[in-house]
């Protein structure tokens, strides 16, 4: 109980929230792979792993500041950078030593980051309850040391049961700052009827709040048209078209309207480069696709 300050609440804490505006879709660069052309897209979202290492305990940003990251990433610095936290266990347990021994909120600094997306610590359904409120707990100091060293943050609302809504809820309430809120639909929630009724309950969270949120979709592409139906306004985060590109497939529209990956091979030591603006183009226009859909529906 020390390491989360002796409680599982948490003491009125203050988020900094990102001051920027989020397009409805940031693809995945986790590196320069194959790439010579710099990404000049308005946002594109960063792992955790691509920036910082573990060693010994202690966290080591891979970078001395913004440019350098921009450079080796090749990044247009107008690119506006998400570090998204969101991992497997191991790293986020990794990147959790090393915050307790460490200054992992003070190197991700370094690179100026536009915002981070807050570690996804796991709940499981088959261990003892306090487990769960131990990483909830965890999530938010999280969030709170990255926003004292000037990091803005979007929260990752993880939840199994109306209580941690409830929790959710009243941290939200306490800043009503924050609008941009993440949620990963790449493992449990990838199950339709699962992924469908969190974004439910999403909405019965920014109805209870009485103020627009902005989800930040991880891994939520297939629930695009129902997320652009609920929100005003949602973003979906993925790494499709990155890995479509590395494999040399190209993301193709059938005559049925469905999307499927073509082999696309490229000449030996040719870069990627058209292959991946391709991809994230037609990645882009789908997702498009199914927001526009969404407000006929919805009749918007």
């Amino acid at each position: 109980m020390a390491e989360i300050n002796g409680t599982f609440r948490y003491a009125k804490a203050g988020l900094l929230e990102p001051r920027l505006e989020i397009p409805r879709y940031a693809s995945v660069i986790p590196n320069a792979s194959g790439r010579t052309a710099i990404i000049n897209k308005a946002a594109v979202a960063v792992p955790l792993r691509s920036v910082v290492r573990v060693e010994n305990n202690q966290i080591h940003c891979r970078y001395q500041s913004r440019e350098e990251m921009n450079d080796q990433l090749r990044l247009s610095m107008r690119t506006k950078v998400i570090i998204c936290c969101v991992t497997h266990d191991d790293e986020i347990e990794r990147a959790w030593v090393a915050t307790r021994f460490g200054r992992f909120a003070q190197e991700l600094y370094k690179i100026r980051p536009n915002a981070v997306i807050v570690p996804n610590f796991s709940f499981f359904t088959d261990v003892p309850r306090t487990h769960t409120l131990y990483n909830r707990k965890r999530s938010t100091i999280v969030a709170e040391l990255l926003s004292q060293a000037d990091c803005p943050v979007i929260p990752h609302l993880s939840a199994l049961t109306e209580n941690d809504w409830l929790y959710w809820y009243e941290l939200l309430s306490d800043n009503p700052n924050v609008k941009f809120v993440a949620k990963e639909f790449q493992t449990g929630l990838a199950r339709g009827d699962l992924g469908e009724r969190a974004i439910e309950r999403l909405d019965r969270l920014q109805q209870a709040l009485g103020r627009p949120l902005h989800p930040i979709a991880i891994g939520g592409g297939k629930y695009a048209h129902k997320l652009h139906h609920k929100f005003d306004s949602c973003t979906i985060v993925d790494s499709r078209p990155f890995f479509r590109s590395i494999y040399r497939q190209r993301l193709t529209r059938t005559p049925f309207g469905k999307y499927e990956e073509r082999s696309s091979p490229t000449p030996t030591g040719a870069p990627i480069d058209k292959l991946l603006s391709y991809n994230l183009r037609t990645h882009e226009w789908r997702l498009k696709c199914a927001a526009d859909s969404s407000r006929r529906v919805g009749g918007g």
